[in-house]
């Protein structure tokens, strides 16, 4: 069945003196901080991780820049979701991640906290192999707008840490891959 013709909506406005004020929406794609074979390797031995630089070690993880407004970037919240293999069909151990921010190398790490009731700097990516959107490769976790959501904080260094080591079932738990990006 073929899609129908696209069609174009545009949100309303209105003017503040003179002005016209529209909501705006940042897109943006995502990208990896964790790489396959990253999210099946606690950081820390497992423990809450509380220095980022001697405890995230791995390869697999990635200091990534973002909302640097010299480069045009901008977006206040960090989205994640966790990237894992499409023939998996039940959950097995879920992996738990802690994220930090920084200004740039010469500031230290902070936990970033999620935007949950109860703010958190420990999250559970929980998958649900029967109905997680696939790629036909890989599926996707559904980001929870307050759980897998973090307030930058005026970081422009995201750096993410596995707590709890993630062991799918079935499937090939070294596709796994944690994503993120900026709204």
């Amino acid at each position: 069945m073929a899609l129908g013709t696209t069609t174009r909506f545009t949100s309303a406005h209105l003017s503040v003196h003179g002005h016209i004020v529209r909501p705006a929406q940042i897109s943006t794609g995502w990208w990896t901080l964790i790489d396959a074979a990253g999210m099946d390797d606690a950081d820390n031995a497992g423990n809450d991780i509380t220095n980022p630089t001697s405890s995230i070690t791995l390869s697999t993880r990635k200091i990534v820049q973002v909302g640097n407004p010299d480069d045009g970037g901008v977006g206040t919240t960090l989205l994640i979701r966790m990237a894992y293999d499409a023939a998996t069909t039940s959950a097995g151990t879920l992996p738990v991640v802690q994220i930090f921010g920084r200004r740039d190398s010469d500031d230290s790490w902070q936990r970033l906290l999620n935007k949950a009731a109860t703010p958190a700097y420990s999250v559970t990516m929980t998958t649900a192999p029967t109905t997680d959107v696939s790629d036909g490769t890989l599926k996707y976790t559904a980001n929870d707008q307050l759980t897998h959501a973090f307030d930058l904080q005026g970081c422009n260094e995201i750096l993410a840490g596995v707590k709890t080591a993630y062991a799918g079932s079935d499937g090939a738990e070294t596709l796994a891959v944690l994503q993120g990006k900026i709204i």
